[in-house]
């Protein structure tokens, strides 16, 4: 059996190695075993997105979100696909409450 930890790290290695699909299910795994990884979530949103399934990444990014709200990195993730989804006002709203998450962490 393994733990969410390790099988993040799995799903790490799939995506270096473009195996997108074993990727997401490692990092499907490691949720199921700890639906507060928000790790996980941000590496599952990340092979999505590489896929090309957009909508997916959205939604993994914003769980990533809802599980760190006060940290910057998700809004900029949510905001980069949408940006790539032709998104504009969605993506900037993201970008826009990143800066004033990382202005107000200096």
């Amino acid at each position: 059996m393994h733990d969410a930890t390790e099988l993040y790290h799995q799903g790490v290695s799939h995506i270096q190695r473009d195996e997108l699909d074993q990727a997401i299910a490692a990092f499907a795994e490691a949720i199921q075993l700890d639906p507060r990884s928000a790790t996980a979530y941000s590496g599952r949103g990340h092979a999505y997105e590489r896929k090309g399934d957009l909508d997916r990444a959205i939604a993994d990014y914003t769980e990533l979100i809802r599980l760190t709200p006060g940290r910057f990195n998700g809004y900029r993730l949510r905001g980069s696909v949408y940006e790539k989804k032709g998104e504009k006002v969605k993506a900037d709203a993201d970008f826009a409450t990143a800066d004033r998450i990382e202005g107000s962490l200096g």
